[in-house]
């Protein structure tokens, strides 16, 4: 809500005098001089006379004689004084009104709702009829501007770093709910403290959400106070699932005493809120297996890639049942080019149930399943007596492949130029990543004003290495700001079918600089249209208009955009939320960080330039239509199942949990735990299963999504099944509740719902229970 002084169409110095936070001895006054000032039986009639001729001038722009005038603004109603102040002297000005009837006027507080209905009422509309000739406005009010060519979409980007944190936040929560409550409804022992552990991270996360901590639009000691919290809240998660995990598996044997100490290390941890995450180094001998439990939080089978760091190349992989499964064993490539002695990369494929704990054991000694992976550099290679390296010679393009995906890449820089997913139709699509910079002296924390184009920061000739084995490929570019890869995973499941991206960026020595990665495709996206998500739950129509500046153009993606055409699509799923544009026809520009010295008098204070070494995750999906679309700037259009799959994969990451003692206790825990009897549809996404803390009883929140998808893509490799809806709920988990109610959203309410149906695109909330 706005203060009274923003208000269209009113004389400011005059409208702050009826601002009652800005009376003579409040912290904040008016700027013209003249207070504000109580409303007594001397002063009504001048103080209502004078409101009311700013009202009228207002009224002018309405169509109707039904005037909304918003009382509020930000920082306000922080104290109950100001909360009276302002009803108390506007209710005087409001009787005032209704005892003088020749001023043919009828003031009241109200909400949207009342609004609306007064609205209606006066133009003779029942219900929630449309009254007739009034336009219609639809969208989500992006990009904005406050004044000539000062668009707000540089918050979009601002501060990336607790942008991402913020992300791993949420699916650390909501794994820690999910199997929290899954142990919770097996009356497991679990240790105590772990409600206030989970309490304490959802009130941590809700905090970030304020719109100036996920913005990045907070001073500066404000950013360290919201990552401790959020760091804090991560841990606590952490600490969460390992118990609740290590109960599931011991099962009755575990006890009080067993419950105090933890068996599992979580596979990463941060020094501090302001560091990239670490991997646990996994210490192997020959003596003794390591085993490592790889938690699936997902509803849905999960084939996929797993990446341990272990301290010797001399490793194997077996699963619960003692077989050995095909590895990789990789080199650690610095960023100066050398290769690490202490700890290599352990690759593998598990197969994972649906919200479960899976067993793999990690063995100190190669075997005919072991694989070494070879590198490849543009420069000369690191010596290694364990590697196969080479130098490469050809600086033309080289094209690395699996058994699913196909990726060319530029020989010269080792930059991505092209990609197709075999067992489609086999067509190329262009996907040309660059990387470029805004000079922006002028922007700030909120504001994005480049001056003039970007300009790509891509030497001719960039260092880079190539990876190259039988269950994973990755290219590693190394820049001035940017260590980047895109890595192709050999692997029958969601993951095999896109290429993940990663950047790690480092603007810290540079000045009023926007850094972005540019893809430029093949897409033929007609009529610069393209698609965003909203909240990673809705998808909206982006057109670029040539009218608009730049920054203009730019719009937040949260979760996804793609660019498609008659027959082909190009998705980007992100891992954390920026800022995006597609100024040209076939061309993707995601903002990646900004640093600027410069405060753009929206309230920060200052620039930002408190910057970390930031990373930055996607997935890049190519498809292709099996049916030509007639019409592919619709205005509605939803991503594929297989995209809400990708997204899935990497915004809600296996977790891996590692032993680290060998205990008594330990040689009773299970192989493995399974929370569902079989699987959600494919089209149903679980959001959460949350416990309600009430004393005695056991309960949780079930929150199921029906995603709406495109129907138009192949759904190649997905195993799962689409039942129109259908979710029984209380027959699908391992241990039934003994009642289901579906509620509303937030379980204040009933709803009378004694079907198990869900429509497309809606969330639903089950109150279970368990005696």
């Amino acid at each position: 809500m706005m203060s009274c002084d923003h208000n269209l169409m009113l004389h400011v110095q005059i409208c702050c005098q009826f601002d009652f936070k800005r009376i003579p001895g409040s912290r904040v006054s008016c700027p013209w001089r003249i207070p504000a000032q109580h409303i007594t039986g001397s002063n009504v009639q001048e103080r209502a006379t004078a409101i009311l001729d700013q009202y009228r001038k207002k009224a002018q722009l309405y169509r109707t004689n039904v005037l909304l005038v918003p009382l509020g603004d930000d920082f306000r109603y922080d104290m109950s004084s100001e909360t009276h102040d302002q009803y108390n002297n506007y209710q005087r000005i409001f009787t005032y009104f209704d005892s003088h009837p020749e001023l043919h006027v009828k003031a009241q507080f109200g909400t949207l709702k009342d609004y609306f209905t007064a609205l209606r009422k006066a133009t003779g509309v029942s219900g929630k009829a449309h009254p007739t000739g009034f336009p219609v406005l639809e969208g989500d009010f992006f990009t904005y501007a406050d004044r000539d060519v000062d668009y707000w979409s540089g918050y979009y980007t601002s501060r990336p770093f607790y942008k991402n944190l913020d992300r791993i936040l949420e699916d650390r929560l909501r794994a820690a709910e999910i199997i929290y409550s899954l142990a919770v409804a097996q009356s497991v022992v679990l240790p105590v403290g772990l409600e206030q552990e989970l309490t304490r991270a959802r009130r941590n996360l809700g905090l970030f959400q304020h719109h100036d901590g996920i913005t990045g639009t907070a001073k500066n000691h404000v950013v360290v106070d919201y990552g401790n919290r959020l760091l804090d809240a991560v841990n606590g998660a952490d600490h969460v699932m390992a118990a609740a995990a290590q109960a599931l598996l011991l099962g009755d044997s575990q006890s009080e005493s067993t419950a105090s100490s933890l068996i599992f290390d979580v596979d990463e941890t941060r020094a501090q809120h302001d560091s990239l995450p670490e991997k646990t180094i996994i210490s192997l001998s020959q003596d003794v297996k390591k085993t490592v439990y790889l938690y699936n939080s997902l509803a849905h089978m999960r084939q996929e890639l797993i990446i341990l760091l272990v301290n010797s190349p001399s490793a194997s992989v077996y699963d619960a049942d003692g077989n050995p499964i095909s590895c990789q064993v990789n080199p650690i490539v610095t960023s100066a080019g050398g290769i690490t002695a202490s700890k290599y990369e352990l690759v593998f494929i598990a197969k994972m149930a649906p919200l479960s704990l899976t067993k793999y054991d990690i063995a100190g000694e190669a075997n005919q399943f072991t694989t070494i992976a070879s590198l490849e550099c543009s420069g000369d290679p690191p010596s290694s007596s364990i590697f196969k390296t080479s130098t490469i010679s050809s600086r033309s393009p080289f094209t690395l492949s699996t058994d699913q995906l196909e990726a060319t890449f530029d020989g010269s820089n080792g930059l991505l130029r092209s990609m197709k997913r075999l067992h489609s139709d086999d067509s190329v699509i262009q996907t040309k990543i660059d990387f470029t910079v805004y000079s922006s002296p002028s922007s700030g924390a909120y504001l994005f004003l480049p001056a003039g184009l970007a300009q790509s920061v891509v030497e001719k000739s960039t260092s880079y290495c190539v990876t190259k084995g039988s269950l994973l490929h990755r290219v590693q570019v190394t820049m001035a700001m940017i260590n980047h890869v895109v890595q192709l995973s050999n692997s029958p499941g969601v993951d095999g079918q896109s290429l993940y991206i990663s950047n790690i960026i480092d603007v810290r020595r540079e000045n009023n600089k926007e850094l972005v990665m540019k893809l430029s495709t093949s897409i033929n996206n007609d009529d610069s249209v393209y698609y965003t998500d909203l909240n990673g739950f809705q998808t909206i129509r982006r057109k670029t208009l040539d009218k608009l500046t730049t920054q203009g153009n730019f719009y937040p993606m949260p979760s996804y955009m793609f660019l498609q055409d008659t027959t082909s699509r190009v998705t980007l799923l992100s891992g954390q939320p920026l800022g995006v544009s597609s100024r040209e026809r076939g061309v993707m520009e995601v903002v990646l960080d900004r640093r600027l010295s410069r405060d753009d008098n929206r309230g920060l204070g200052h620039g930002v330039t408190d910057n970390k070494m930031t990373l930055s995750s996607f997935r890049l999906l190519a498809e292709h239509r099996s049916a030509a679309d007639s019409n592919p700037t619709r205005e509605v259009s939803y991503p594929s199942l297989m995209a809400h799959h990708t997204s899935s994969i990497l915004v809600l990451p296996v977790h891996h949990f590692i032993m680290k003692i060998i205990s008594p206790s330990a040689t009773t825990m299970a192989a493995s735990y399974t929370g569902l009897k079989g699987r959600l549809p494919c089209d149903v996404h679980m959001l959460n299963l949350r416990s309600v803390f009430t004393s005695g009883r056991r309960e949780a929140a079930l929150l199921l999504h029906r995603k709406g998808f495109d129907c138009g893509f192949s759904t190649r490799p997905l195993t799962c099944h689409l039942t129109n809806g259908q979710v029984p709920v209380q027959q699908i988990f391992t241990s039934p509740p003994t009642s289901s109610e579906r509620t509303s959203l937030t379980m204040m309410f009933p709803v009378e719902d004694s079907t198990d149906h869900i429509e497309p695109m809606e969330i639903t909330t089950n109150r279970l229970s368990w005696s």
